[in-house]
């Protein structure tokens, strides 16, 4: 099927076979039960229409019936309880952040007045099942680390840049090892590249603790959101044509 025919995520289908379930509606009439979570359809000879109708030109298409969901935990937390975050301001010889630590602790945690903060937000969407603080590392004041990379760190690829953090602050952890911080937040400085390019956002580890961010980046809450929902097991939000295109969440934020 040729998805770029249309730009609508829900579709209408015809030619459904009879072994589909009928649901009596109020009106009088009957429509073909369709449910997203339970059939898979199959049929190669499917044509998408640009109005967005989706017509089954076989009449037997392949029908997999999927497992019977749980409807009661289907939407069970991927994680609950108090995790611990530490924000790394990481700057080096070759230029200025553009943020500074204290927007980074109020944008992550709110620590100056900012009540829509990336873990108060992820908490509310929790139902407060699943807290952040910030993790009490040496020399962190308000759960912002910063740490100065002697050497000039524009131009150079974020990967590398990654480890190298990762690195000095293992050697900064003292009596506490870095494996017992649930989250770490690089902010990285302007001018470091990801695919040779500067014009990249984040990106994170799923079910990891690291996720790196693009300068001023690290300041918007929605992208912290997204990269910490990775951290915990949560998958991109696809659209129907797009990887990470589904808008309406911000598990679609590339």
């Amino acid at each position: 099927v040729d998805v770029q025919k249309s730009d609508r995520y829900i579709v209408d289908i015809s030619g459904l076979p009879d072994s589909f379930p009928v649901l009596s509606l109020d009106n009088g009439y009957e429509a073909k039960l369709v449910t997203s979570t339970k059939y898979t359809l199959f049929d190669t000879t499917a044509i998408l229409l640009r109005s967005g109708h989706l017509m089954l030109k076989n009449s037997s298409p392949s029908i997999e019936v999927l497992p019977e969901l749980d409807l009661d935990n289907k939407r069970r937390l991927r994680a609950v309880g108090d995790r611990s975050v530490l924000v790394v301001r990481v700057s080096g010889r070759s230029a200025e952040h553009v943020s500074s630590a204290r927007n980074m602790s109020d944008s992550v945690f709110g620590t100056f007045g900012d009540n829509v903060n990336v873990t108060g937000q992820i908490a509310a969407c929790s139902h407060d099942k699943l807290q952040f603080s910030p993790f009490d590392f040496p020399r962190a004041r308000n759960g912002v680390l910063r740490l100065y990379v002697p050497e000039v760190l524009v131009g150079q690829d974020a990967h590398d840049v990654e480890s190298r953090v990762l690195k000095a602050l293992d050697r900064r952890t003292l009596d506490t090892r870095i494996d017992q911080i649930d989250h770490i937040m690089l902010c990285l400085e302007q001018g470091v590249l990801l695919g040779g390019a500067t014009n990249w956002i984040a990106y994170a580890y799923t079910y990891g603790t690291v996720s790196v961010y693009n300068s001023v980046f690290c300041d918007f809450v929605a992208v912290g959101m997204r990269q910490i929902g990775q951290n915990i097991g949560l998958g991109v939000a696809n659209s129907i044509i797009d990887n990470s295109g589904d808008k309406s969440t911000v598990m679609g934020l590339n």
